[in-house]
């Protein structure tokens, strides 16, 4: 539901400029739109809808956030042993920790929520995004690789969200995130070289997208997989229509 309501926003927002463009903070550019553009009951209706996509998707990263601490940090720390209540405390401990720290933010600083989640997102994408298709896709990569790939990708969308706090203006092809994935993708191609792949690795490689399936399910698991295509091509359709009907006439001008 998340990614169907980005998609109408970032369509939607920019035709709003062209009624109202000076609505601030920017941040609430949907919510004035909702609450004064469309009738009361479809502006309800939409806030709703909103709302609903963040909660589904606040509790989807608040469950990541639990998992990451306890999955990856305390049980792979091999310091000590943990029990399954040690895990499930420090995993509710955190998101609960986590939880105020936002609400807080939220109070005094209502939009820096909404940048938090973008800059994450940028974050995600170009460090963990190249390793996250090729450690399936590729029969390549190394662990070395993986590493420095998740390295450079990070600081890449640093270096790039901080040359603005320099006054530092990039092009629109050189987006912090692009920045990153372009740093990410060499990292793991040059990381990937350096490094043995064990036989347990590549055996679980080889593996891993065969997913056992009941004949029954066959039909149904081959529609399924035909959504990620058609996302990705709306997606492409969608940035070239923006391109072409927003982003160049606003440059012409």
């Amino acid at each position: 539901m998340g990614n169907d309501i980005h998609f109408d926003l970032h369509i939607s927002i920019s035709t709003i400029t062209t009624i109202k463009s000076d609505i601030a903070p920017t941040e609430k550019v949907f919510i004035w739109a909702a609450m004064n553009i469309v009738p009361t009951w479809l502006g309800v209706i939409i806030a709703s809808g909103i709302m609903a996509a963040a909660l589904s998707s606040c509790s989807s990263f608040l469950q990541i956030i639990g998992s990451s601490i306890t999955r990856d940090i305390m049980e792979q720390s091999r310091k000590k042993e943990y029990t399954d209540q040690h895990l499930l405390r420090a995993s509710r401990i955190s998101m609960v920790v986590i939880s105020l720290i936002i609400l807080l933010i939220g109070l005094f600083q209502p939009p820096a929520v909404m940048w938090i989640g973008y800059f994450a997102a940028t974050l995600f994408a170009a460090s963990w995004g190249p390793i996250a298709i090729s450690s399936i896709f590729s029969k390549k990569v190394t662990k070395e690789g993986a590493f420095w790939s998740i390295v450079f990708g990070f600081f890449g969308v640093i270096l790039g969200e901080s040359l603005g706090m320099f006054g530092i203006s990039l092009p629109v092809y050189f987006n912090p995130v692009i920045i990153g994935l372009i740093l990410s993708i060499g990292a793991l191609i040059i990381g990937s070289k350096y490094g043995t792949i064990t036989i347990e690795e590549s055996e679980f490689q080889a593996n891993i997208l065969q997913t056992p399936i009941e004949i029954d399910e066959q039909k149904e698991m081959n529609i399924t997989r035909r959504y990620p295509a058609y996302l990705m091509i709306s997606g492409v359709m969608i940035i070239m229509v923006t391109l072409v009907f927003y982003y160049w006439p606003i440059n012409m001008n």
